[in-house]
């Protein structure tokens, strides 16, 4: 999470290929060069900034094995209420609106991070404006939540985390995302965990 001078709020959310420490490490460099890349660029553009950070993974990439990721990297602008929302193979961003009782999924189009060099992407690689409403309720997250499985090998899946997110929707983000994470522990019961989980809410407010 990144604030930009314009005060305009930047978050990216992204999964690496792979499990433990390399893959842990792995990220650790995708967001360094991320925060890089944001501090020599003039863009504010989730898609140009995705773009560039997917010329460094591919660079990476033709010198190891597995250098690929998947990212949604969102800028909301709190005075506009407006968002700006690019996704790269990720999972979809939900918003949820609890006063009209709607939820929307954001489904701008892309492709994974540092599989093809950004000349052949930028064509497919979308970004898309969305308006906000103060209330509103954002989630993102990861496949680890959507693909957490039960002792029976069920995942726990989106439609799971939709009704979890509007059951408890007129709480504070922080109550939500420990609600949800319950009902994803107590879905799981004793199955081992086999992916990362990483799952966010935040509460649109305005300026």
């Amino acid at each position: 999470v990144l604030e930009f001078d314009s005060g305009q709020i930047c978050i990216l959310l992204g999964d690496v290929s792979g499990k433990g420490i390399p893959a842990a490490l792995h990220m650790s460099g995708i967001m360094s060069s991320f925060r890089s890349i944001v501090a020599a660029s003039q863009s504010r553009s989730p898609r140009e900034l995705l773009l560039s950070l997917n010329d460094v993974l591919y660079r990476y990439s033709t010198r190891t094995v597995s250098a690929f990721a998947t990212a949604v990297l969102i800028v909301i602008d709190t005075r506009a209420l407006s968002m700006q929302v690019a996704r790269c193979g990720h999972e979809l961003p939900l918003i949820w609106n609890p006063e009209k009782r709607q939820r929307r999924e954001l489904k701008p189009s892309g492709v994974m991070l540092g599989v093809r060099p950004s000349e052949q992407i930028k064509n497919v690689l979308k970004e898309d404006t969305v308006p906000l409403e103060r209330g509103e309720l954002l989630c993102l997250y990861s496949d680890g939540i959507s693909e957490a499985a039960n002792p029976s090998g069920d995942f726990y899946g989106t439609d799971r985390l939709k009704a979890a997110m509007e059951i408890h929707g007129d709480l504070s983000a922080p109550a939500v995302l420990e609600r949800v994470l319950e009902d994803v522990r107590a879905y799981c019961k004793d199955a081992p965990q086999h992916d990362d989980i990483t799952l966010l809410f935040a509460r649109i407010k305005g300026a």
